[in-house]
Formats: C-alpha cells, structure tokens, sequence
C-alpha cells in the first residue's frame, strides 16, 4: 500500500471471494479510518444444508476474502467455514395465544436441549478438548440446542466451532441478565460496540440460531406499570442490542429477552406477562413440590429454562473435599451449595420419595450414597418432566396452554465442582441426568404417567417427519419382590411429528390385585413395531420407594472385553463392553470407575423374574491408556436397595 500522506484518502483495490462451488472478483475502493462493508451474492451448486443433530448431517464449507491493492504492495485475507440452513421462528396464531418453535430449512424442529454456563471459572483454564467432552456429551443425550445464558460470557472461537460440528443449535443471548442497568449515552455506546464486535465474529456460524437480549430483565418489576423505565428497557435492548445486531444480520430471528412473548417490540418493550404460557418461552423451577406429578407442571409453548439441582459423584467430590466435611450436613457441603436452601430442597425431594440414605451397603458409604440419591431423584423429575412437556406437543385449547414445541433444561455443564443443576460435573464426569436425557429425548419415545394416583396414561412421542409407526405396547406390572405380574398389550398408531394418546384411564382398571399396595409395584413399558422390532422403553413409578420392600440384586461385574478403538473429536479412545448380572430387579443400576470416560447407558432399570438372573451389557468409551482387567477391578455397581435397608 502506499505511504500515509495528508492528501491519500483511499486505495483502490480487488476482493476476491472464493467457496465451494463459486468465485468472485469484486473492485474496491477502501477508505482509511473508516469501516468498509461488502455485499454480493455467489451462485454455487450442489451443496447440502446444514441440520441440527437428529435430523441429518452437518455439511460444513470454507469461504475466503481475500483483499488486494492495486500496487499489490500488502494484502489481507480471511477463510470462515459456514453451513448452508434457515432459520425461522414460528409464531402463528394457537389457540388462546400463538406458537413458538423453530423451523430450520422451512422444517418444524422439536427443541430438546439444555442451558449452558461458563465451563471455568478460569476462563483461560478450559481446553478445546474439554469443550469436545461436553459437547459429545450433548450430542450423546440427544440434544440439538444450548442456551449461552446472558449471565455468562460471549463464548470462544472453539465453542461455535464444535456446537457447528455436532449440530447443536445455540440460543444466544447477549451478556445482560438479572438486573436492571442505567442507559446514559457513553454506556449504550459501548454497549452498541460490544454487541457489533461479537456478533461480527461469530455470525458466520450455522449453529447459531436465535439472537436474545438478555436474560431474565424484561419481567424485572423496575419495567412493569412504569412507562419512564420502560423505555430505558427499549434503549438499551431494543435501539441498541438488536438494532446493532439488525445492521449486521438479517438472517436469524431475534427476541428481546428470555423469557419473553416472543412479540415485544421496541414501541412495546415490556408484556404485561412475559412468562405467559400461551406465547413465548417461559423459565419454571419447582422447588417444594412432587416432582412425580405431572399436574404441577406448567404447560408452555417453550420451556427455555427449568430445573432441580444434585450433587456430583463423591468420587469427584473427595478429590476437594477433606474427609471430615465428607458427610451430608458438613459446613463445607452447606457453604458449596449456593442456591438458597438447596441442601435442605435436595433432603425433601429425596424424602418425599425414597428412604434417606442413613445406613447404606458395600459399596458405598453415607456420602457417596448421599451424592448418588441426590442425582437419581433429579433425574427421575427431569424425566417425569420433559415427558410432560413432550406430551403436550400438539395438545392445547384456549384455556389449556400447550402445544410445546422446546424444552432446555438448566444447566448443561458446571463451572466447579459443587451442588448445581448440571447434567456434567466440572470434571466432564456424566450425572444420571446425562444419561436419563439420552432416553427422555430420543426421537421415538413410549411415556407413561400417573396423576394424583388415580389416572393412568400411555403416550407415544414421535419426531420422525415422515415416518409413521404402529405397533403394540406392552405394559407390565413388576412387583418388587414377585417380577413379573401381568402385561396388558394395547396397540398404538404414532402418527410422524405428533404425540399420541395410546390410553387414558383410571388406573384400578389395570392394576392387578398384587399391587394393589402400588409402593411394591412399578410398570415397564415396551413399544413394539409391527416388525417385532422393540422401538423404546420406559418406565414408571406407581408409588413412593419409601415404603417398599426390595429384594437385593446382588449386582456384580462379570466381564470388561476391549471392543475397538474410536476417533472422536480427533482424539483416539478406547471402548469396552462391559457385562453385569442382576438376581433381582434392580433401579437405578449404576456404573462407575475412578477412570474418565462415559457409558452408553447408567442409572438403569433392570427387570429380573423372581428367582432367575439377568445379565446386560453396556459400552464405556475412554481416552485412558487402561487395559480391560485394570478397568474391571475399578468398576463399581450397585441401586437403590445399596443406600438404605430396603430388605
């Protein structure tokens, strides 16, 4: 380029864009100090859109500009890869309000997912490889959109990459939340700068597909019935947020906040209930009540946020935990929890249902056992929750909210090791909310519930776009201690994209004479195709485990082989089919070893008939050198019958 002088305002120069498929060469004139933009268009062919995981592959291309000045002194290049794929959000009139979804490539996509905070307190301290653990774990548990929670931080390079790769949508906020902030001049400048920077860098990325505000302001008293804080609300978010992502980005939809309507406009910042069941995405925690019923649920049109909190594994915790604060009501365990009275929140929800764990068995100890009941109780109510949501997919009235088409719970992952809400612990070992997700958000699911201990319901939960199923489900009454008692066999057509009734009916119609004390019964569901194919199961409590008998299982590991090796995320790991037996019916099965990695499935129900045994066979994945004989003498099994005396 030439030398600065006084009188040289500008070059003349060439950009040349070059992508899959297509070129162009573009004259322009480029003037100092200033920001120059270019728009054009390049007609390519043959290439695949991008879809979210689930619904096809994630077709990813590179696209370089490269700027050249006539004296071809200097030049300056820069290569994105992108992803061909619109992005709309649907918001036609419902019954009693309007719809919320996401259309991806003009296709209705149903949104299981989950909400993601900072992975490190230590931002520096996170590695792309502990991204890919995470983000292999959503991708495992079936989820095809996180939420980059406002409260958190504009994330790296890496993230988007990777969310890209493995078709994870995003929701993305902007960095506001929980707060309501002064709008001087100076301030909405730089918040203007803020909002323009990153949305610059990371646009290009296909996964991202919703831009949002901030998180949690719009339903902040400050704004109701006052018009003066109102339009502070629209200058900051609405002439300044959004307006600076619009000059950008036309391509994706945008939202004021999370929660919201999902219709506020900047003449309109503020509903009068942005957590309005019938319009919009609405947060939900229902802390104190019975998570097993589905009638304390509400029943959005997308439930951007719920949740409850456990524990990770004590195999994680005693590496920070000294021994003496490793029990239940430490000091140590009161101050790490730091949601308002969460370990007592916790206890309830252990008790209302199960025995506490007071006197547990070999293997495990009163915190470990602790620890593990805190994560079955959350993903029990994680299940009983989501499949409430997903039953509702194209249910609703003008007084009936419904129709939910997105469910994300909080959180996906951790930023320390503590109580929290995440599927992850911070050290990328799985909770048994990760592997719950991977069956209550699966494609294909049969789901039972039971209301106020009286109404017995059978759904099938089908997002296949075109492929219809039919077959026959098999509903079996198990008896804790007898097995099996009778299976009533009902047919079922689930019709593509739609969630069907199969039977809704008072449960005394089904329930056998042995179970009429339904703490001693619970019922394993079967959907079977009409090629005799076994498309899910399920199961479902009938009564609290606090007052049932179960027999010992007698839980062992038989076997650990070595299967193959596997490349995932460019990091070569070994898998290993692992072999245990159960005497008895076993809940809550669950797998673990000092050793990082996942299994295929945890935290299962293993049906046993009475007096026989059973053996299953599950696969775990590891980037550990470890031989098969060292992982099956780490291996540890044990259920519920192990936390307290169930016998």
């Amino acid at each position: 380029m030439p030398e600065w002088s006084p009188n040289v305002h500008s070059v003349e120069g060439i950009v040349s864009i070059t992508t899959t498929g297509g070129s162009k060469l573009i004259p322009l004139e480029v003037e100092f100090g200033s920001e120059n933009r270019l728009r054009t268009k390049i007609h390519v062919h043959g290439v695949q859109p991008w879809w979210p995981n689930g619904f096809g592959g994630q077709s990813l291309y590179s696209v370089s500009a490269t700027w050249t000045p006539n004296t071809r002194r200097e030049y300056s290049t820069k290569s994105v890869r992108f992803g061909y794929r619109t992005v709309r959000l649907i918001q036609n009139p419902l019954p009693g309000g309007k719809s919320f979804f996401f259309a991806v490539n003009g296709v209705p996509i149903p949104i299981h997912g989950s909400n993601w905070i900072p992975a490190d307190a230590f931002e520096s301290r996170i590695t792309t490889q502990q991204l890919e653990t995470l983000f292999v774990a959503m991708k495992n548990s079936n989820q095809n959109m996180i939420r980059n929670w406002g409260g958190g931080i504009y994330q790296r390079d890496q993230f988007y990459d990777l969310a890209d790769k493995h078709g994870v949508m995003i929701w993305e906020d902007m960095m506001w939340a929980c707060n309501d902030y002064a709008v001087p001049p100076d301030y909405l400048q730089s918040a203007a700068k803020e909002v323009s920077d990153n949305v610059k860098r990371v646009q290009h990325h296909p996964a991202i597909a919703i831009w949002a505000g901030n998180n949690e302001n719009e339903g902040r008293k400050a704004y109701h019935n006052n018009t003066t804080n109102q339009a502070f609300y629209s200058d900051l978010y609405f002439k300044t947020v959004l307006a600076n992502i619009s000059i950008i980005d036309t391509s994706r939809p945008l939202t004021g906040s999370s929660p919201s309507d999902g219709n506020e406009t900047a003449a309109h910042p503020v509903s009068w209930n942005p957590q309005s069941q019938f319009y919009g995405d609405v947060h939900t925690y229902e802390y104190l009540v019975d998570c097993w019923d589905p009638s304390v649920y509400k029943s959005p049109r997308f439930t951007s946020e719920f949740g409850l909190q456990s524990w990770p594994s004590a195999i994680t915790m005693n590496k920070f935990f000294p021994s003496t604060d490793q029990h239940w009501n430490s000091p140590l365990m009161q101050n790490r929890n730091h949601h308002p009275n969460g370990q007592n929140e916790i206890e309830l929800g252990i008790k209302m249902h199960y025995k506490l764990p007071e006197k547990p068995t070999a293997p495990l100890d009163s915190f470990s056992a602790w620890l593990y009941m805190s994560q079955a109780y959350q993903a029990y109510c994680y299940k009983t929750e989501v499949e409430h949501f997903r039953r509702l997919r194209n249910s609703c009235t003008k007084t009936q909210p419904g129709c939910n088409m997105g469910q994300m719970f909080w959180q996906t992952n951790d930023i320390w090791p503590g109580a929290s809400w995440a599927s992850v612990d911070w050290t990328g070992r799985y909770k048994m909310v990760a592997y719950y997700a991977n069956n209550f958000y699966q494609k294909f699911v049969i789901s039972a519930y039971l209301q106020s201990q009286t109404t017995f319901g059978v759904y099938t939960i089908n997002d296949y776009l075109n492929q219809q199923f039919v077959g026959k489900v098999h509903v079996q009454f198990v008896h804790w201690v007898m097995g099996h008692v009778t299976t009533h066999v009902m047919p079922f057509t689930a019709r593509p994209a739609s969630a069907d009734k199969v039977v809704v009916t008072p449960l005394k119609s089904l329930l056998p004479h042995e179970c009429h004390d339904t703490h001693m019964c619970f019922v394993y569901l079967e959907a079977i195709g009409d090629n005799n194919q076994t498309l899910a199961t399920n199961f479902i409590f009938l009564g609290s485990l606090n007052n049932a008998t179960l027999k010992n299982p007698h839980l062992e590991v038989e076997k650990v082989a070595m299967l193959g090796q596997i490349n995932e995320g460019g990091q070569m790991k070994t898998q290993f089919s692992v072999t245990f037996s159960a005497r008895a019916t076993s809940v809550f099965t669950w797998l673990e070893t000092k050793h990082s990695g996942y299994f295929d499935a945890n935290g299962m129900v293993v049906v046993v008939p009475r007096g026989g045994m059973v053996t299953q066979h599950v696969t775990f994945t590891t980037g550990e050198g470890v031989a098969a004989a060292q992982l099956k003498a780490s291996m540890k099994i044990w259920s519920l019958f192990n936390t307290a005396p169930y016998g």
